[in-house]
């Protein structure tokens, strides 16, 4: 199982990181932006099997959001079939509503119980 995390706080990425790697053995693919991410995918376009089988996106990054990468990201046939989860510290119902717009698969409270949660969904999309 490959994951992409797009986290720009350090902090919350290790934790989330710790949390995947507890629960099931993941390789995980790191990014601090949007921006970072939309550069990693297209360079990993020229390989199918490099390709990420989830998104882990923080809704609240630096530039572009969460919610605009999701909405650009579902544009592309390469990522369509593709699970994306969503989190954020704020649980804002506007918010959250726009990532399930823009194509969000999932989206949890960003927290230990709420990265935890993501761990385990992710460990049912790999079984």
């Amino acid at each position: 199982m490959k994951a992409l995390l797009i986290e720009d706080d350090y902090d919350d990425a290790a934790l989330l990181r710790h949390f995947l790697k507890r629960e099931k053995s993941v390789e995980i693919l790191a990014t601090a932006s949007a921006e970072e991410a939309i550069e990693c995918l297209a360079g990993l376009l020229a390989n199918e099997e490099a390709m990420p089988d989830v998104l882990i996106c923080d809704l609240g990054l630096p530039g572009m959001s969460g919610q605009q990468l999701v909405k650009l990201l579902r544009t592309s046939s390469y990522l369509d079939g593709i699970p994306i989860v969503g989190y954020s510290g704020t649980q804002s119902p506007l918010s959250i509503r726009q990532f399930f717009e823009a194509g969000g698969t999932l989206f949890v409270e960003k927290s230990p119980d709420g990265w935890l949660q993501i761990a385990r969904q992710i460990a049912q999309i790999a079984a």
